[in-house]
């Protein structure tokens, strides 16, 4: 017969599982000081990742064409710029096709709008509300009085959307910088990175990048390519419905495409 096992005591089976909650339960507080921590490095360094950020995706889209120049003998600084230069080309084209639509149907959005709130005004004189002129007259007063009062806050919003204006157009420079000196010198950064780290550490460090850059890239193009797609068919469809602002929102829909989920909502919304 086999000799039979002395049984564990149970204060020692609920010490031993008092101290492994325990240590897990340190663990779990040590990532949760860790994530607080680095939420609050980010948000101090935002204005300086987000330009980063940025570029690190635009030239994941712009590299190919880059790599290409480069495979047929042009030096890395005159491909970089070309390719830069070729970009923001196309992003002033679809400026020019979205902004003269939007400019030239304002009246008609103006019409729109005007017949709309006649319409509102109808529907509150009417059953169920019957509401009557002089009551929509003193609702309207009250709105106007509560913006006359709101003076300051509305141009205090006013000043901050400049602001912020101004800081877009910074971050756009910036982010255009970045990215010319991200691919025209992105092939070196690695091989450098590795010499720095030493050839052990250098090894694993450079396969992790080398896979993040192919899976951002190839996410950010499938994306692009949705979103064209998208594009293309929804403004075809909105053209042939003769929806107003098909183009605009065309375009619309092709930069929603580059947010999953989220920006085809809005686009769909708008």
């Amino acid at each position: 017969m086999w000799p039979m096992s002395k049984p564990t005591e149970r204060s020692t089976a609920i010490g031993r599982g008092l101290a492994t909650l325990a240590r897990g339960s340190l663990a779990l507080a040590l990532i949760s000081v860790g994530v607080l921590i680095l939420g609050a490095i980010v948000s101090r360094l935002w204005v300086v990742l987000l330009p980063l950020l940025l570029a690190i995706v635009a030239a994941t889209v712009l590299w190919p064409p880059v790599g290409w120049l480069r495979r047929k003998g042009l030096p890395p600084a005159p491909a970089a710029l070309l390719v830069v230069l070729s970009a923001l080309l196309v992003l002033a084209g679809a400026v020019i096709v979205v902004v003269p639509p939007l400019v030239g149907q304002v009246d008609d959005i103006a019409t729109s709008a005007s017949d709309g709130l006649a319409r509102v005004q109808e529907w509150l004189t009417g059953p169920p509300l019957n509401l009557s002129e002089a009551q929509i007259n003193a609702g309207v007063q009250s709105i106007t009085d509560r913006l006359r009062s709101s003076a300051t806050s509305i141009a205090t919003g006013i000043i901050t959307g400049v602001s912020a204006v101004t800081s877009a157009l910074v971050t756009l420079v910036v982010v255009l910088f970045l990215v010319f000196f991200f691919l025209k010198d992105g092939p070196r950064f690695l091989p450098w990175l590795r010499r720095s780290v030493g050839a052990r550490a250098g090894v694993h460090i450079e396969a992790v990048l080398a896979r993040a850059w192919d899976t951002v890239g190839s996410f950010v193009r499938s994306q692009a390519a949705v979103g064209f797609i998208d594009g293309i068919l929804i403004g075809a469809g909105l053209l042939i419905v003769g929806v107003p602002l098909a183009i605009p929102l065309a375009v619309l829909t092709f930069l929603g495409g580059f947010v999953p989920i989220i920006g085809a909502f809005v686009a769909g919304a708008l």
